[in-house]
């Protein structure tokens, strides 16, 4: 019916169709803005850098997060369970970590390096602001001085972004392993354990 409709030019709907679908047309092209897409990532970045309510918030997402996620999927008396396991998720971190993320390969455990490593593969233990600045570093606008100043700035905003990925690595890597380990303990298997990791 709608093809019928469309091919019919008395149909008064085709022209507004028309219209709509060509500014959604042109809003999905990718015009490449180098200077701006520079600005934008630099503003942010720094912004969040430098923001002590920020890195307070991201300090605080495992006991806000997971601890009540844990107690909440393994029985809403659990808190105490939940926080020992998040504990020896900490215990587990300050062995591999390192300024700006984690070692799985020094995990002693294997079942549990495995699971970790996997979570790894699937992007869900390095996130967050990495990729801004990633894009950030790779801008190249053409015009020397500003490209200078834009490497200059990606350098610095590196440095204050190593804090939040340092933390989040802290609190993924410590959830990860309490929600395995809490899951074993609850008679799942491994692959369950695993599963309910991710």
């Amino acid at each position: 019916e709608m093809q019928r409709q469309a091919k019919d030019n008395d149909y008064a709907g085709q022209d507004d169709f028309n219209l709509i679908a060509d500014h959604y047309a042109e809003m999905i092209k990718y015009n490449p803005t180098p200077v701006q897409d520079a600005f934008v990532t630099a503003t942010t970045i720094g912004m969040l850098s430098t923001s002590l309510s920020y890195h307070i918030h991201n300090f605080t997402q495992t006991v806000a997060v997971s601890i009540p996620k844990l107690a909440a999927d393994f029985g809403a008396g659990n808190y105490r369970e939940a926080w020992k396991h998040v504990i020896d998720g900490y215990g587990v971190m300050k062995h591999i970590a390192h300024w700006g993320g984690a070692d799985l390969s020094k995990v002693p455990d294997a079942k549990l390096r495995s699971a970790l490593e996997h979570a790894a593969n699937r992007g869900l233990i390095d996130v967050g602001i990495e990729e801004d600045v990633g894009h950030f570093t790779r801008a190249q606008s053409g015009y020397r001085m500003l490209d200078g100043t834009t490497a200059v700035a990606s350098r610095a905003l590196h440095k204050l972004q190593q804090v939040a990925r340092t933390v989040e690595s802290w609190n993924r890597v410590s959830s990860g392993v309490a929600a395995y380990n809490m899951a074993l303990a609850h008679g799942r298997t491994q692959d369950q354990a695993q599963a309910y990791m991710i």
